[in-house]
């Protein structure tokens, strides 16, 4: 099952199997893919046109044509990416594999991106995703929210409560 994670400070989508042609399939992982593809690429003037499903967790040609229109698309950008219409997780964290970058990496980066220029109310792009398709909020159940990262200096005074609550 596909999971958010904070890596480096940045949330990300961490896949269990890989999806696309010859993947595994798994349908949480396969929302994960139909999620970020349609809250990335949507409005991307490289995909007017193309039809770009609500994730149902059925990895079909389209689903598979999409993720090849993607890596080209990638390719065309001069990332190294497989074009092989399949993602795959990404193993040890790092940006590249043997044949070159994770598409799923790319994905991250490019809903990051989306988000950023957005200018969402929500925290971050997987929070984002979060509200706007029902089928990714079921099969990544928790997103992790984050931390802080506050410091407190030390005092002898009371200063009070941070007044915080979670959703």
């Amino acid at each position: 099952m596909a999971k958010a994670k904070f890596e480096n400070g940045m949330q990300e989508i961490e896949l269990s199997g890989s999806v696309g042609a010859g993947g595994a399939n798994q349908y949480g992982d396969v929302v994960a893919v139909q999620a970020l593809l349609k809250y990335s690429m949507t409005g991307r003037p490289q995909f007017r046109g193309s039809y770009i499903e609500d994730p149902d967790g059925i990895c079909g040609p389209k689903t598979i044509g999409l993720i090849k229109k993607y890596q080209e698309y990638l390719r065309k950008n001069g990332r190294r990416v497989s074009l092989d219409g399949r993602i795959d997780p990404a193993k040890s964290g790092a940006a590249f594999g043997k044949r070159g970058m994770w598409t799923i990496e790319m994905l991250c980066a490019q809903a990051l991106e989306t988000w950023v220029l957005s200018g969402a109310a929500n925290d971050n792009y997987v929070r984002d995703m979060y509200t706007k398709f029902p089928k990714f909020r079921a099969a990544i159940p928790n997103p992790p929210i984050g931390t802080l990262n506050l410091q407190l200096a030390s005092s002898r005074r009371v200063v009070g409560t941070l007044g915080l609550s979670l959703e």
